[in-house]
């Protein structure tokens, strides 16, 4: 596996790997923000390791909606031609594992929930709840052992 970067936002940190193929992505949903938004061409698996979230799957073609909450440590499969949107019911960390694809598909209803979060909580980056939750890089390097494991059980 290989370290391919590191991005950060408002949501949490998210950490990207190579490997055999999958792009591996480690990130945080702090409480109260969503990420997702995006459909693929092939079956994606996500792999809750700590907290709680909501988990809505659409597919874009069909319309049908699935909504169930998860808690750590859980995983479950996003099928192809279906967005997610992930909300943080309380701080989370999760494992998206994805097949390399040549583009980044958008669904728009899922995108806009993500975006309009992000920005209603950058005027309130003042309050306890939204302060960052610190994730210390050994611990991070635990929690991506762990998932790993648990992903090769599957």
């Amino acid at each position: 596996m290989k370290f391919v970067g590191k991005d950060e936002d408002v949501r949490g940190q998210r950490w990207n790997f190579q490997d055999n193929g999958n792009l591996v992505s480690l990130f945080e949903i702090k409480k109260g923000f969503s990420r997702g938004g995006q459909y693929h061409e092939n079956e994606v698996t996500h792999i809750l390791i700590s907290g709680k979230i909501e988990y809505r799957k659409e597919n874009v073609l069909t319309n049908k909606e699935e909504i169930s909450t998860m808690d750590s440590f859980s995983s479950t499969s996003l099928p192809p031609d279906t967005s997610d949107l992930i909300t943080a019911l309380e701080d989370s960390v999760m494992v998206g594992i994805y097949k390399n694809e040549s583009e980044k598909k958008f669904y728009q209803k899922h995108s806009r929930i993500v975006k309009e979060k992000m920005e209603s909580k950058k005027d309130h980056e003042h309050f306890a709840n939204d302060d960052p939750t610190e994730f210390p890089k050994e611990d991070m390097e635990d929690l991506a052992k762990k998932a790993i494991k648990k992903f090769k059980s599957l």
